[in-house]
């Protein structure tokens, strides 16, 4: 009421000009009408301020408080009419558009609202009691609109908002919301400082101790990521390979089972510095045929970097694999990756990782040889979903192994785009979607050293997955591979083929 008041003043002053050539009757009328309006009569001073109006379209004293009459009815549309039609020349528009912005917020159309206060906040033109009016609806409104962006879940939009409003005031309450959007955001020590700038400023003991109370959580949430140091994750699964060779070069359906243990622990961390320990182990098995049991240990040594704009990686490791009792491996290699974020929606990165392969006894030196392979991308993301593209280099060199296809390369060389794609249908539902395309020469070809091959290899993988829980996840995957060989028929056998594996599984995170 009081800011009514001031511009009941206003329109007194204003009226010993702009009523200067009005009847007396009319002046009457228009004082009768004021003072209906003090004593909050507003059905007696509607009446008379819609003849005086009607009688005095151009005068923006009796439009203005016509609408102030309107407003105080809440027939809010009507009143946005009437000041609207304020002349842009009249001292009172400022206050006018100040009222359309209000009667907005009276109906709940906060955005509407804001864009009006928004406009105003950047005038010159306002009085210095307009201007801090502005300032505060706008701080009150923002606030408003970002807690209701918050409640749907659209943390960045809160966020703005909520920025708006500390900018035209700020308040404790402000403040204590944005350490909130800011918690939800994982940005815990910027959330601990929109806290602690809530309990400075709040006069409120209420605000104050849920300001405290938000501030020992994050505090606590802090200190648990950080001292939990070790994890273990293990994955059970079966599936079908229906292009499976084993002594021959026919192609045969074949089922398989796999359990997976992935486990590390960290035991240095300064900064955005850390250090873990890593070890996994990984048993697969083809139904069917003893001989075929592949049993990979790996143990490693992560060094990252990890803040808002860089995740810097480096990974020596070692590892020691088996094929049942026949054939071992020592795999020694480091891998290297850095990503860097531009914003909160890209990232570029690239990674690269060697790793030599070394015979357990000399008599199986045959088993020797390297890979050597790398990756360059771009990463698009949101809250829900992430999209990418890589371009993928690599060789691998063996002496003699025997590869899938049937084949008996020294070495292929390959080069291709990878594209993958991650929706969070729900909190449970997710999709994991990808493609490759590579293009793999060997050398020589076969087993006759005349022969060039070039094959053309193109892979496309879906992975369905549903949160049991937060600690269990049932998945469902499938990968269709065709391969497709630049050499004739009778050159090799199988060059061409088509490869579908069907898994599923569970998996268990313990830690």
């Amino acid at each position: 009421m009081k800011n009514f008041l001031f511009y009941l003043v206003t329109a007194f002053l204003l009226s010993s000009v702009l009523m200067a050539e009005e009847s007396k009757l009319a002046q009457d009328k228009f004082k009768e009408a004021i003072a209906y309006f003090e004593k909050q009569n507003y059905e007696q001073a509607l009446p008379i301020l819609q003849k005086l109006s009607a009688h005095s379209p151009q005068n923006n004293l009796y439009r203005f408080n016509l609408a102030n009459v309107y407003y105080k009815l809440k027939n809010y549309e009507q009143a946005r009419e009437e000041y609207g039609k304020v002349s842009s020349k009249s001292p009172l528009v400022m206050a006018a558009k100040l009222y359309i912005a209000k009667s907005f917020a009276s109906e709940n159309k906060i955005v509407n609202s804001i864009k009006i206060l928004i406009a105003l906040n950047k005038s010159t033109e306002l009085s210095s009691h307009i201007k801090n009016e502005v300032r505060s609806d706008l701080s009150k409104q923002c606030l408003k609109q970002a807690l209701f962006e918050y409640k749907n879940n659209n943390t960045t939009k809160a966020l703005n908002f909520i920025n708006n409003s500390i900018e035209a005031v700020a308040t404790a309450r402000a403040y204590l919301l944005k350490g909130i959007i800011l918690t939800s955001l994982k940005q815990n020590e910027e959330s601990k400082a929109a806290f602690n700038e809530a309990w400075q400023r709040a006069q409120d003991e209420q605000i104050k101790k849920q300001a405290q109370d938000f501030l020992k959580l994050v505090e606590q949430k802090t200190e648990k990521a950080e001292t939990q140091k070790g994890w273990v994750s293990l994955t059970l699964g079966v599936g079908q390979n229906s292009n499976y060779y084993m002594d021959s070069n026919n192609a045969e359906e074949k089922n398989n089972v796999s359990f997976g243990v992935d486990t590390g622990r960290k035991f240095m961390k300064y900064a955005d510095f850390s250090t873990a320990i890593i070890y996994g182990i990984a048993w697969n098995e083809v139904i069917g045929e003893e001989a075929d049991r592949l049993i990979s240990n790996y143990v490693g040594l992560s060094l990252q970097i990890l803040n808002d704009d860089w995740n810097i990686k480096l990974v020596p490791s070692y590892g020691f694999q088996f094929l049942e009792s026949e054939t071992y491996l020592l795999r020694p290699g480091i891998s290297f990756s850095a990503a860097r974020s531009f914003s909160d929606m890209l990232e570029i990165g690239f990674s690269h990782s060697y790793v030599e392969y070394r015979p357990w006894i000399e008599d199986y030196e045959a088993q020797s040889g390297h890979y050597n392979g790398g990756s360059a991308g771009i990463k698009f993301y949101s809250k829900k979903y992430y999209v990418g593209i890589n371009y993928l280099l690599l060789e691998e060199d063996l002496k003699v192994a025997i590869l899938d296809n049937g084949t008996f390369p020294q070495k292929y060389s390959a080069s291709g785009f990878q594209a993958y794609f991650f929706w969070l249908i729900t909190k449970e539902f997710s999709l994991d979607a990808g493609a490759t395309i590579l293009q793999k020469d060997y050398t020589p070809a076969a087993t006759n050293p005349s022969k060039v091959r070039n094959d053309e290899q193109n892979a496309i993988n879906l992975k369905f997955s549903y949160h049991l829980n937060k600690s269990t996840q049932f998945f469902l995957s499938g990968d269709y591979v065709i391969n497709d060989s630049s050499l004739e028929s009778g050159d090799v056998a199988d060059k061409n083929y088509e490869q579908m594996v069907v898994f599923s599984g569970l998996v268990w995170d313990i830690l």
